[in-house]
């Protein structure tokens, strides 16, 4: 999903959601049927595309090129040719796919981090055999176990339990690192270093 902010001042931001498009072409939008819209719309056909995408704000100024009214209202609007991001996380992520072990008072599970940074990680775990971990809930202390160098010798740390969504036999979750040894922010420090130098 999408917000639009035409540049006319007699119109007013939107909701919107991107359907598509095609390369260094344009873009199609799908717009609700506000009345009186395209009288708007058309005479200054310049807006402002705002969407979040992992943790950050990205916009870029568009054209409107052509629309449809059927069977929806639709925008095609020009390709853009620069993209504008703005950071909202404290703490920048890198995407990963790291094994890992956490550690809980509910039992142990192995899973996957598939993002990563010094304020904390995303995480995916298997619940198979583990149902007791499904009691998990926010705020719950854990421990995150994983390699994070070349020696393959394991990091841990303590972490906040800040998300989780359970679909099927898997857990995902959303961690914050709390009090973990000096060590283990060493050894995290060095490998995000290096993922943004090599990937």
């Amino acid at each position: 999903y999408v917000r639009l902010n035409p540049l006319s001042q007699k119109s007013q931001p939107m909701q919107g959601e991107f359907i598509g498009l095609s390369h260094y072409e344009f873009l199609i939008l799908r717009v609700p049927s506000v009345p009186g819209l395209l009288t708007k719309l058309i005479p200054h056909p310049t807006m402002e595309v705002r969407f979040l995408l992992d943790g950050a704000v990205n916009s870029f100024s568009t054209e409107l090129l052509s629309h449809s009214v059927k069977p929806v209202l639709m925008l095609f609007t020009s390709y853009p040719d620069r993209l504008n991001i703005q950071e909202t996380r404290r703490h920048q992520r890198i995407t990963c796919a790291l094994p890992a072990i956490l550690n809980t008072i509910y039992g142990d599970a192995k899973g996957i981090i598939s993002d990563l940074s010094m304020g904390g990680c995303k995480l995916t775990l298997d619940l198979s055999g583990q149902s007791a971990l499904r009691e998990m809930m926010v705020g719950d202390e854990v421990v995150l176990q994983t390699v994070l160098n070349a020696d393959g010798m394991p990091a841990g740390g303590t972490a906040i339990v800040r998300k989780i969504e359970v679909s099927g036999s898997r857990l995902h979750a959303g961690l914050s690192f709390s009090d973990a040894h000096k060590d283990f922010f060493t050894s995290l420090s060095n490998y995000l270093e290096l993922s943004r130098l090599l990937v």
